[in-house]
């Protein structure tokens, strides 16, 4: 079975992470040059019919009289697109070290930065806000190209999300960035993927 980089980043988290094994619901948000999801419900991976489930990235707002899917407001590769468009920056580097050159840019009061992490940010907070509304997750996972996106904009994310929060629904679930900081938890994934083929194969 082939898994995309979200699933497989959940797998991982749901073999190492004791919040994800003990969590009836879960949910991995996956940013980096397009934006993924995956849904972890009673312990086990939901991939749907088509294996779409999860796929938070192909759904659509309505922003201007027109349909935009999330991926095109939430893609990080589209945001450090128009920034460096914008700052005359030549591109360079992996998705992640660009990422954290507009991070800097951010702390350091960059109004380009600003403008358009603060765009950014105010999106975000509406697909989780209906993400989380949807699922009520017990916790959501961030992950990608970069591993502390939470830790850098959680506070500004949960102001956003407070003022969004009308049932307060959201109240209780945990946010936090995927554990793996120096290796890939998609590959960590694939190594679950396939420990647990061969438990299978020697159970059947």
């Amino acid at each position: 079975m082939v898994e995309n980089d979200s699933k497989l980043s959940l797998l991982a988290e749901s073999f190492y992470s004791s919040d994800i094994k003990n969590s009836s619901n879960a949910f991995f948000l996956y940013l980096g040059e397009g934006v993924g999801g995956a849904i972890f419900i009673n312990g086990r991976m939901i991939r749907g019919m088509n294996s779409a489930a999860g796929e938070i990235g192909h759904t659509l707002l309505r922003i201007c009289d027109g349909l935009v899917e999330v991926e095109k407001l939430l893609s990080i590769a589209n945001l450090l697109e128009n920034f460096e468009k914008r700052k005359n920056i030549e591109e360079g580097g992996t998705l992640k070290d660009r990422f954290v050159k507009l991070q800097k840019a951010w702390f350091s009061g960059d109004r380009t930065a600003k403008e358009l992490l603060e765009k950014f940010l105010d999106n975000l907070a509406i697909v989780l806000r209906n993400v989380c509304y949807m699922l009520n997750p017990q916790v959501v996972v961030f992950g990608g190209c970069t591993n502390n996106f939470w830790e850098t904009f959680g506070s500004t994310i949960q102001e956003r999300l407070a003022r969004l929060d009308d049932y307060g629904f959201l109240q209780g679930i945990v946010f936090r960035d995927n554990l793996f900081k120096n290796v890939s938890a998609p590959l960590l994934g694939c190594n679950v993927m396939a420990i647990n083929k061969l438990i299978e194969d020697l159970a059947g």
